[in-house]
């Protein structure tokens, strides 16, 4: 779809790869927010105040709107942060489920190995069976060794997280309490 740049230095046509594209470019973009912003800067700075309240009420008001804005970042970064420690808790509860599985299968299949080793040894078999075995059950201890790595990592994983998230809020609540 073929549109025109709603940039007023640029005014390009443009091949939108969206329906509601508006701009050619990411610059083309930021120089009209940048522009739009500045605009609204200037409308809401008073003109000549001629007493000092009338500047104080305006300075007051641009930095509850900044307080506002501030705010609003941190609750969504709150919210982000809980999405994230939600997320790494159900991943974790996975793996954990899946770890708990998989030790449960190789618990299973020690089991048949021991039971296999005490066959060989009880019908005198041969040296390479047994040595075959034991490399089976070295490796399934190696399994069993990376499965507590990856549950270990991802206790960490939160651990970090759930500091991250007391930064956060002892931060919002900092900031809250120097407004006040």
């Amino acid at each position: 779809m073929v549109k025109q740049c709603q940039n007023q230095e640029c005014g390009k046509t443009f091949a939108a790869a969206r329906r509601d594209a508006k701009f050619c470019s990411e610059r083309c973009r930021g120089q009209a927010n940048a522009r739009r912003a500045r605009a609204a800067q200037a409308a809401a700075t008073p003109s000549r105040v001629n007493d000092g309240r009338g500047l104080a009420e305006a300075r007051l008001a641009a930095m509850e709107a900044r307080l506002d804005g501030l705010e609003r970042v941190a609750k969504a970064a709150q919210a982000e942060t809980r999405q994230a420690i939600t997320t790494a808790a159900e991943e974790q509860g996975r793996a954990r489920d899946g770890l708990r599985k998989s030790v449960r299968d190789l618990g299973g299949r020690l089991d048949g190995v021991e039971a296999t080793v005490s066959q060989v040894k009880a019908s005198q078999g041969s040296a390479r069976e047994l040595r075959q075995l034991n490399e089976r059950l070295a490796a399934l201890e190696e399994r069993v060794n990376e499965v507590v790595l990856v549950v270990n990592e991802q206790q960490s994983s939160i651990r970090r997280l759930d500091e991250a998230l007391a930064e956060l809020i002892e931060e919002r609540e900092t900031r809250r309490s120097r407004w006040r």
